[in-house]
């Protein structure tokens, strides 16, 4: 006999999971496309403006520093599948973590979203589930 309360559990744990998963992936796509009409606002009208895409990062828990650009949606997306999920669990989603929003980042405080985001885990298990949404 099938224990429904077992197994409606697992779809629900399961469900809840991958919309928190996608909602990562769909927050990346989106700050990417708004920095870049920062980047082409700014270019446009001449105002001087830095990209949160420029400089190095230096990934939590390692010595490692990669260039900000390589954590652009509009970079990742073109790697093989395998290569890409690496990529967003060792590097993008760490970045993501760190990054400071609004003004509390800009004065050297933690933002709401860094909080938040504080016990956040990417957990997709296939390079073929990021590669799917990867090809918007």
């Amino acid at each position: 006999m099938i224990n429904s309360g077992k197994l409606l559990g697992r779809w629900y744990c399961q469900s809840i999971n991958a919309i928190e998963q996608i909602t990562y992936l769909i927050f990346r796509k989106r700050l990417d496309d708004l920095e870049a009409k920062r980047e082409r606002d700014a270019a446009f009208t001449g105002e001087k403006y830095t990209s949160r895409f420029k400089g190095k990062y230096k990934v939590t828990g390692s010595n490692e520093e990669v260039d900000k650009n390589e954590l652009r949606w509009s970079v990742f997306k073109h790697k093989p599948a395998d290569e890409m999920l690496l990529h967003v669990q060792m590097k993008v989603f760490l970045f993501l973590k760190d990054l400071p929003t609004g003004q509390a980042g800009l004065n050297g405080e933690t933002s709401p979203f860094t909080k938040h985001m504080a016990n956040a885990v990417f957990i997709m298990p296939k390079a073929s589930l990021l590669f799917r949404p990867s090809t918007l």
